[in-house]
């Protein structure tokens, strides 16, 4: 079975290390997930109300939405008021502790905080100091407010969706977010291993408008990667055109991407259409992609005599790439997925079973299993605070929310 999420016998590749995660909705808890899953323990620092996220849509109990569950397991919790000095103080003796530092503040709001680099970096050297906001911090625009919708439509991926389907859109999914949580946590990787070569911590700051616009139109550039935009940046008409999906059959629908010129030519006898193998238009890989819409076009126009599984089964053995088309329920019960143990089912001590998906990256000698399930807000308060040295009287004051 390739994942197995219940597997701690082997340590994660993070072992031993130790993230003060201060994020709230998505971005920043991606961020952190992705370095608990490594096996980092990741402590979240939460206000009395707890992440933002905590509430958002559908929950079987108040404190613990399912959009707040998916992007929370593998930390521990601990509720505190950081505007009293008491509960500073803790946060403090707990970075004494720490290798990283994660937060998704706007600077000035770090800053009046008291947990930006510069007020931080001389008392913890080796302290790795990680953020990410809209834009980047030192720019004109890093006092400013964003989310998704900002970085889609700021980077470019919105116009993408216009040129696609003829006005602009978002793709459905907090793509932004992600992607930038997902790179803060490869920088955070990369900055730790400087550290074990140098022995000092740094700053790493991840903006998701410029990783978005790095991650979201590379591919489209077109004339712009030779300083000749004006010869025109209309995108990559393969991946633009309207014919560019999955495609029906006599029932149910497929996905085909028929990549070298051995496989157009497999795929046109399948469908019936040998005399477009010498054909000028579709002979080659820049004759097709000129000619791109007319070609997925004719091929969409084929499939009805078959069904998708009998289209499957026949492109597979012949060497064409194919694939399925799912509805969310069909992912969620493909066994493709549950076989693997990608889906698995936990018993969560409030929530009941809940089903987590694994961590798609796997390793031969380390372990990416679920350690902690998604926390109750403030669940470990006592329980960390404790393991830096409180009593049980100075815990209590500590955790009191009155400033």
């Amino acid at each position: 079975m390739p994942y197995d999420q219940k597997d701690t016998s082997k340590p994660g590749p993070l072992d031993g290390v130790r993230v003060v995660d201060i994020t709230t909705f998505l971005l920043g808890p991606f961020t952190g997930q992705f370095l608990g899953d490594m096996g980092a323990d990741v402590i979240k620092i939460e206000t009395e109300n707890g992440d933002a996220s905590r509430n958002a849509g559908i929950q079987n109990h108040i404190n613990m939405a399912a959009y707040f569950m998916v992007f929370n397991r593998n930390k521990r919790s601990i509720s505190l008021n950081l505007k009293r000095p008491q509960a500073f103080d803790a946060l403090m003796k707990l970075l004494e502790t720490a290798d990283v530092l994660l937060h998704n503040m706007r600077p000035a709001a770090a800053k009046r905080l008291g947990i930006d680099y510069v007020s931080l970096k001389g008392r913890f050297p080796r302290l790795i100091h990680a953020s990410s906001c809209g834009y980047h911090k030192d720019g004109p625009n890093g006092h400013l407010a964003a989310f998704d919708d900002t970085a889609q439509a700021g980077s470019g991926v919105a116009y993408l969706l216009e040129q696609y389907n003829g006005k602009p859109g978002y793709l459905p999914s907090a793509i932004g977010d992600k992607t930038a949580g997902l790179t803060l946590a490869a920088a955070i990787g990369m900055a730790l291993y400087q550290r074990e070569k140098f022995g000092k911590g740094q700053e790493v700051h991840v903006p998701m408008l410029e990783t978005m616009v790095w991650y979201g139109i590379p591919e489209h550039l077109c004339h712009g990667v030779f300083d000749q935009p004006e010869k025109g940046m209309n995108g990559h008409e393969q991946i633009l055109t309207p014919f560019r999906r999955p495609y029906a059959c006599k029932t149910g629908h497929i996905t085909i991407h028929a990549a070298t010129d051995s496989q157009w030519h497999r795929l046109f006898g399948l469908i019936g259409r040998d005399d477009l193998i010498g054909n000028q238009k579709f002979n080659s890989r820049q004759s097709r992609s000129t000619n791109i819409s007319e070609l997925y076009s004719i091929v969409e126009g084929s499939l009805d005599g078959r069904t998708a599984d009998e289209w499957l089964k026949l492109l597979e053995k012949n060497d064409v790439p194919a694939g399925p088309y799912r509805t969310l329920e069909d992912v969620f019960w493909d066994p493709y997925f549950n076989e693997s143990g990608f889906f698995d089912s936990f018993d969560h001590p409030t929530e009941g079973k809940i089903k987590m998906m694994a961590n798609p990256v796997t390793f031969s000698n380390a372990s990416t299993a679920v350690r902690y399930l998604p926390p109750n807000l403030g669940e470990h308060t006592h329980e960390i605070l404790k393991e830096l040295g409180y009593h049980d009287d100075q815990i209590e004051d500590i955790m009191k929310f009155n400033v």
